[in-house]
């Protein structure tokens, strides 16, 4: 039997039942039976070899046929790679399009462009945008505005993914995302975490606009505006075009609204969202806006800071073995937010407690 085949495979049931009963023949014949019958076993002998010779004949149809096997699944293994590599690099492509948590609802089939399923959520709803941005593309060089705007949206992702928003979109210099979305998300948490990235965010990218150059009588401020209600969110759009995955109702437009309204390098907050994490939060009351495309007037808060004097930024203040590291800070009257001055208060009394300390 060739490896992997019967010998009726090879030879046939009819030239198999021939071989077995020609060898017991042959193997059993002795110099009396030779002589009894010659022609029988000359007939045997002859049979035997054509059945050998098919044998061979067949092997050798199977080699090609498996050298053939062969080279053509090295082919499809080399196709396969090729294939691979290009869904590789497209899965690459898509998860830079898409916010963390969706892409992994996508990949993990939990979300389907197929359908536009959406349901009914309470999320908190975040929109910034940078403050005078429209003008300054009439006076600040197309490829210096690019790179400006390329660092500052990069900035704001990673802070937005580390507290596990899920990003909607940007329109120009504007951000929205939204927390929430999550069926084990609670809505308090949600906000919290919100308010949270909003403070790292003013923290952090003041920062790092300041760091760019755009003339010294330019200082970049964003606002931030957040709300909190129930809203629809999942895929809207065309099932056989192009898709969306985002929230829309009146909680998303009041959001939109307040970051506005808000005050430049501030974060301006409904009542909804103040009043799930009150105790976890610094806020001072704005009064209850009116706010255009909103029936009622909505209640505001001007987020400071977060409670128990924990700095929202990372760099402000790093401690370092044995010491610590200052980032620069500037107060600059009229600028400067209530933010910031929280961020540095908070962070020149750490930094007085630990060279007390030392």
């Amino acid at each position: 039997m060739i490896e992997g085949f019967t010998l009726p495979e090879v030879l046939g049931a009819e030239g198999a039942a021939r071989l077995e009963p020609l060898l017991d023949t042959l193997g059993e014949a002795d110099a009396e039976a030779l002589c009894a019958d010659p022609e029988g076993q000359a007939e045997a002998i002859r049979e035997l070899t054509r059945l050998t010779r098919s044998l061979l004949d067949s092997f050798g149809d199977l080699s090609l046929i498996h050298e053939t096997v062969v080279e053509h699944a090295t082919e499809m293994e080399n196709e396969l790679s090729v294939q691979n590599e290009r869904i590789t690099a497209l899965t690459e492509n898509m998860r830079r399009y898409l916010s963390p948590q969706l892409y992994a609802r996508i990949s993990g089939g939990e979300v389907r462009a197929t359908s536009q399923q959406n349901r009914r959520r309470r999320i908190t709803v975040f929109f910034s945008d940078i403050v005078g941005f429209t003008d300054m593309t009439d006076t600040v060089e197309p490829e210096v505005l690019s790179e400006v705007l390329n660092r500052y949206l990069e900035a704001m992702v990673e802070i937005a993914t580390r507290w596990g928003a899920t990003i909607d979109k940007f329109i120009g210099d504007a951000v929205m995302v939204f927390f929430g979305d999550d069926d084990e998300t609670d809505p308090a948490e949600g906000a919290y975490r919100c308010v949270g990235m909003a403070l790292e965010m003013q923290a952090d990218v003041g920062r790092l606009l300041d760091a760019m150059s755009l003339g010294a009588d330019r200082r970049l401020l964003t606002r931030m505006g957040i709300n909190t209600g129930v809203c629809t969110v999942g895929n809207f759009g065309s099932v056989t075009h192009r898709m969306s995955y985002t929230a829309i109702g009146g909680a998303v437009n009041i959001a939109s609204r307040l970051e506005g309204a808000a005050p430049h390098g501030g974060i301006l907050i409904s009542g909804a969202t103040y009043h799930l994490i009150a105790d976890r939060i610094v806020a001072e009351p704005r009064g209850a806006l009116k706010l255009k495309g909103v029936s009622h007037p909505v209640e505001t808060y001007e987020v400071l800071g977060l409670a128990g004097d924990k700095l929202a930024g990372r760099t402000t203040l790093t401690e370092v073995e044995g010491g610590f590291r200052l980032a620069p800070l500037e107060l600059v009257p009229g600028v400067t937010s209530g933010v910031e001055r929280r961020e540095m208060a908070l962070a020149l009394r750490a930094a007085l407690r630990l060279l007390e300390r030392s």
